[in-house]
């Protein structure tokens, strides 16, 4: 029998040994898995994070653009709105300026014509009965004056009664309105139908009006220049 070594079967402690050493093996093979693992879920909640963060960042930034953009259209409009009330109430003033300027001219010239009645005026007065009387056709009339020119305008009749009939070949009768006219006209003459459906008012305010709106054109010029832009006139 040839002398050698023989392996025999572990003991006890040598096996309890072996299975430790596995053990630990297999453990640390789970330990530097789990550990790749939790880098690789480290890396992908890092590119995660950074998605959201950018998509986070870009949501706000789209906010405090619209928030941004409201605001400046918000402050655009009510620019505008300032700036065309502020246009419009100078317009305003500037108008009622005009408007108070004009009447101040008007007043004025009713003032002169209330004071200064020329001789010229008896003559006015037989014309506004001749006109009147071509406009209405009628063979009797009634004319209204203010009391105190009762007696000059029924002093015309005999002369506008001639001149119209020879003109018209139409006779015709003029009476005096027991009613004057109100204090507050200055002078001229209402002529009307004896019924007072129809009539022909020559009062010297209502032909001042009538002159006044004709020549409106002239009368801004002469009083504010002629316009050469808004709120703005230039004098010759």
């Amino acid at each position: 029998m040839k002398a050698g070594t023989s392996s025999g079967p572990l003991t006890p402690q040598a096996s309890i040994t072996s299975k430790a050493n596995n053990m630990k093996a297999v453990c640390l093979n789970i330990a530097v898995e789990t550990a790749e693992k939790c880098e690789e879920i480290e890396v992908k909640i890092d590119e995660e994070f950074k998605i959201l963060k950018r998509r986070e960042i870009r949501r706000q930034t789209e906010i405090l653009e619209n928030a941004d953009k409201r605001r400046r259209d918000n402050l655009l409009r009510d620019n505008r709105v300032f700036s065309t009330k502020l246009a419009n109430t100078a317009r305003l003033t500037l108008l009622q300026t005009r408007t108070d300027a004009i009447l101040d001219v008007k007043n004025e010239v009713l003032d002169r014509l209330g004071k200064e009645k020329s001789a010229k005026y008896k003559q006015l007065l037989k014309n506004f009965m001749i006109q009147s009387l071509y406009s209405l056709m009628e063979p009797k009339v009634m004319v209204f004056c203010i009391q105190s020119e009762r007696g000059l305008v029924s002093s015309c009749f005999a002369e506008v009664k001639r001149t119209y009939e020879s003109a018209t070949g139409r006779t015709v009768q003029l009476e005096l309105g027991k009613n004057p006219l109100k204090n507050s006209v200055i002078g001229g003459l209402v002529v009307s139908t004896i019924s007072g459906r129809a009539s022909v008012d020559c009062r010297l305010t209502s032909r001042l009006e009538h002159v006044i709106s004709r020549a409106m054109p002239e009368i801004t010029t002469a009083l504010f220049g002629t316009a050469t832009s808004a709120g703005t006139s230039s004098h010759r």
